[in-house]
């Protein structure tokens, strides 16, 4: 595995020993994270990689509209999707998060590092969600304490290291 893998791989292990299981990752630009790291990600800590804009924003059968589709909606997704597939690795989200005003991206980055998702079956078992973003770099959020999910936001020079 990389050594970008294995970073992003230890976030998600720290994610499930917290009441909060989110990871949030914030980019700089779309080729940061190539999909076959994330697939490295996804398949060592057992998450399902999600395509978020082709496999749901493409899907004929979807009933999203851009700019109608809420945060609440977003989050309550996330956490079915996440619980069933026992964790999930969400990217090309930012399109729905775009149709957003400002103030509601923010709210909602906010509201996900506090989002809570246990397994349906057993409620001490945390389900990790690991979102990567764009957006997230605009806004001052903060940093991974144990009232909340973890946030990171990636820099160009990240070698892996855990701060």
């Amino acid at each position: 595995m990389s050594d970008l893998a294995v970073h992003l791989g230890s976030l998600v292990t720290v994610a499930r020993s917290r009441r909060y299981p989110t990871v949030l990752v914030g980019i700089t630009q779309p080729s940061q994270i190539p999909d076959g790291i994330l697939a490295e990600v996804g398949h060592a800590c057992c998450l399902k990689v999600v395509d978020f804009r082709e496999q749901v924003l493409t899907h004929e059968s979807s009933v999203i509209i851009l700019g109608a589709y809420s945060r609440g909606q977003f989050i309550t997704w996330l956490i079915g999707e996440a619980r069933s597939a026992g964790g999930i690795l969400v990217h090309r989200a930012d399109e729905v998060i775009a149709a957003w005003p400002e103030p509601e991206r923010k709210a909602f980055f906010m509201e996900f590092l506090r989002t809570e998702c246990n397994d349906s079956e057993d409620r001490n078992r945390r389900v990790p969600i690991m979102l990567v973003s764009l957006h997230v770099q605009h806004f001052s959020l903060p940093n991974a304490n144990r009232g909340q999910g973890i946030f990171h936001l990636l820099s160009d020079a990240d070698k892996g290291e855990l701060k």
